[in-house]
């Protein structure tokens, strides 16, 4: 398993929809979303996340998110927050039904 190394942004920056985004990406990260049933018919190439069609999703490095939404933001909770947020932002951009 790859190591998770994100940072904490200060001050949060705006995104062009508005949202906060807290944290960063410092190395890429892979999650196995294979498991889940979730396998895209083709590679997914986008910018800072990409999906294979193996079921394996890469959060790449520079990636942001706003941490865990509705939750606290310490540490045990910001590996499954990025992976949350990753495939929220495929949804958004119609990737997955």
């Amino acid at each position: 398993m790859n190591a998770f190394r994100y940072e904490r942004i200060y001050p949060p920056l705006i995104g062009k929809d508005g949202e906060k985004y807290k944290y960063r990406m410092l190395e890429s990260y892979t999650f196995d979303i294979g498991k889940f049933g979730i396998r895209p018919l083709v590679d997914l190439v986008l910018p800072f996340i990409t999906v294979s069609r193996s079921g394996l999703m890469t959060v790449l490095a520079g990636y942001v998110w706003d941490g865990a939404t509705g939750g606290i933001d310490s540490h045990n909770f910001m590996r499954p927050s990025a992976g949350h947020d990753g495939l929220y932002r495929l949804i958004r951009l119609l990737i997955y039904p």
